[in-house]
């Protein structure tokens, strides 16, 4: 009994990438490891890479071309920018079927993508205040559909202050602040255990009471 055709064969936990908590715009690497199970060599192997299931509308990431030989194993990579939403990254050994293999079941792979980010949308940078206590609002998206945990820093130090909120929906949060000029941002942590820092904002708080001025 002889093996006289090549088998390419690969599956998601065999599927990496540069970085599991990247940022919007980021160019990240997607590596898979694919093996060669059968009998013959799979010289100019093609594997592509797709934002979605081509057989769905997927679009086309890139593809790479290597020789695999038999009993052997190739990483086969790809570079992508991070957009927004939640991706599924479809990833398909010879998907021409160029290759006449002894199992054409066992060629794909998927891994899922998206970015965690978060940022206050209100009050603006630099904003004054008379007031102790200030209402923040709070964007915080991963993609996912999922809540999103969140706490509040002020001066570089958690300052007691934390919640919950839902992916992509606003989120009201009080802080009190001391008399001065405080950083304030916010660090959040995903279902996906992923955590990301919001940009900082200045906000300044003055207390004293107006002088009255005569003339």
């Amino acid at each position: 009994f002889v093996i006289n055709q090549p088998d390419l064969e690969t599956d998601d936990t065999k599927v990496t990438l540069s970085n599991f908590n990247p940022t919007l715009g980021e160019n990240i690497t997607i590596w898979i490891n694919v093996s060669n199970i059968g009998g013959q060599p799979a010289d100019n192997a093609v594997v592509a890479f797709f934002d979605g299931n081509p057989g769905s509308g997927g679009l086309f990431i890139g593809n790479d071309t290597k020789n695999v030989a038999i009993n052997s194993s190739e990483i086969f990579q790809t570079t992508w920018i991070v957009t927004q939403g939640y991706h599924l990254i479809y990833i398909s050994a010879d998907p021409q079927n160029q290759k006449a293999e002894l199992n054409e079941t066992n060629n794909n792979a998927t891994i899922f993508i998206s970015a965690l980010w978060a940022n206050i949308t209100s009050p603006l940078n630099n904003s004054w205040w008379n007031t102790p206590e200030k209402e923040f609002i709070i964007n915080m998206t991963d993609y996912t559909g999922n809540n999103i945990d969140y706490e509040v820093y002020v001066d570089t130090l958690f300052n007691g202050e934390f919640g919950t909120g839902q992916d992509g929906i606003l989120q009201l949060q009080n802080i009190t602040f001391v008399e001065g000029t405080h950083d304030v941002y916010i660090k959040v942590n995903d279902s996906l255990n992923r955590v990301k820092y919001s940009p900082g904002i200045e906000i300044n708080i003055d207390l004293t009471d107006p002088e009255a001025v005569f003339g």
